[in-house]
């Protein structure tokens, strides 16, 4: 796919910035998903990278945004995903409209570091519909064997889950639920120091926040954010925005 040079990005998939610290590129061809966001100091991608061969590609890595019936049945059916036409060097808006008749628009900013994104999922049909929108990015930071996870709950505490322990499965995956959800922002810290992955997020925004990890053929950690599912009416909303990059 082309890429914008540094500094535009209008009427492209590439979202780029001379002054903020990262880049980003989209791909419509791949379920809109976006396949860079790159820390510009380091030059690094801060998303996992499957190998175009993989098992289920379009569907691995980057990071994404999914209809869902509930937390857990996903939508049937495709996403068309189209850029509209306005955009700018750090700032796009995309439109994804479902097999089922219903609407998603993404506004994507870059700011600084961070990597800025709002979803709306709508009813467009004639009819009620349940559903709810999910937002998740898979990372490679490294050796799990050195990486954590840090959050605060919304009940209170602090979390640092170790993704490789003794004599367990190098590969897991948990759900958080109500006082259990990380209280706004998760972190995935290497502890022998370099780049920590975050993600934040509205907490009264969020209905549910899943967590997953490999390191079986490579180092993956997947992190995604449900919003509150409910029934939508026709012309109805529901919203859920997410930040993501590195500190």
């Amino acid at each position: 796919m082309k890429r914008t040079s540094p500094g535009t990005c209008a009427r492209t998939a590439s979202s780029r910035s001379k002054t903020t610290g990262c880049a980003c590129t989209w791909r419509p061809d791949l379920g809109g998903r976006i396949i860079h966001i790159i820390d510009k100091a380091g030059g690094r991608n801060l998303l996992a990278e499957p190998e175009p061969g993989a098992k289920q590609y379009r569907d691995l890595g980057g990071l994404r945004v999914s209809p869902y019936i509930d937390y857990v049945t996903r939508m049937p059916g495709t996403t068309t995903w189209s850029l509209d036409a306005w955009a700018s060097a750090t700032e796009v808006s995309l439109t994804g409209t479902c097999q089922n008749g219903l609407k998603i628009r993404r506004r994507l900013r870059l700011d600084g570091g961070m990597l800025r994104t709002e979803t709306i999922l709508e009813n467009a049909t004639a009819a009620p519909v349940t559903a709810a929108v999910q937002s998740q990015w898979d990372v490679n930071p490294g050796d799990l064997a050195s990486v954590v996870l840090r959050y605060r709950k919304q009940a209170g505490g602090a979390v640092e889950k170790e993704f490789i322990e003794p004599e367990k499965m190098p590969s897991g995956s948990e759900i958080y639920n109500g006082g259990d959800q990380p209280d706004g922002e998760w972190r995935v810290v290497n502890r022998q120091g370099g780049l920590t992955w975050v993600s934040r997020f509205p907490k009264e925004q969020a209905g549910r926040c899943y967590l997953s990890w490999t390191a079986k053929s490579d180092n993956r950690v997947s992190m995604a954010v449900s919003s509150v599912g409910r029934s939508l009416r026709p012309g109805e909303q529901l919203r859920l925005a997410v930040d993501y990059g590195s500190e």
